[in-house]
């Protein structure tokens, strides 16, 4: 995959494009609502995120994570995927700080809680080398999107 530097498209990395939108969504868990029956808050976010409402989803996915942090704690895999939601949406809002602040506090916790190769884990490495290349630490960029595609390597079959 290529990690591109700037809007010229000066290579930074492996070989095919990055596509933000192609990264794959973290799993979501049911959340209950004072109305009565769990809702996908998750799902709710996402689909907002999807139609280009970034506003209303990182206010989808700010509450969801109070909650699930509240509910769960810090290190729960379901408060993780919300704290992955809420980056894709600072991400998309040009929240480039506010999204590197989350992405590495919440890939810190995967890697301990989940590990290294897990889905979730790697979704959030792919996030980092996105904001990291916004803010222009492009060879640490680099170095991320090296491992990804380590990562990926070593998982497809032979």
């Amino acid at each position: 995959m290529t990690w591109t530097t700037d809007d010229t498209g000066a290579e930074a990395g492996p070989s095919e494009a990055v596509d933000e939108r192609a990264v794959p969504r973290p799993r979501r868990a049911p959340e209950e609502t004072r109305a009565g029956p769990p809702v996908d808050a998750g799902a709710r976010g996402a689909d907002l995120h999807e139609r280009g409402e970034y506003r209303r989803a990182r206010t989808v996915h700010e509450n969801l994570l109070d909650s699930r942090r509240r509910r769960h704690g810090h290190d729960h895999p379901d408060t993780l995927a919300a704290a992955t939601g809420l980056a894709m949406d600072l991400l998309r809002l040009d929240e480039n700080e506010a999204a590197r602040a989350l992405v590495e506090d919440t890939l810190a916790r995967q890697r301990h809680v989940l590990g290294d190769d897990h889905p979730d884990t790697l979704v959030s490495t792919i996030s980092l080398a996105i904001v990291l290349r916004r803010l222009g630490d492009h060879r640490r960029a680099r170095r991320i999107g090296r491992w990804v595609d380590d990562q990926r390597h070593a998982r497809s079959p032979q």
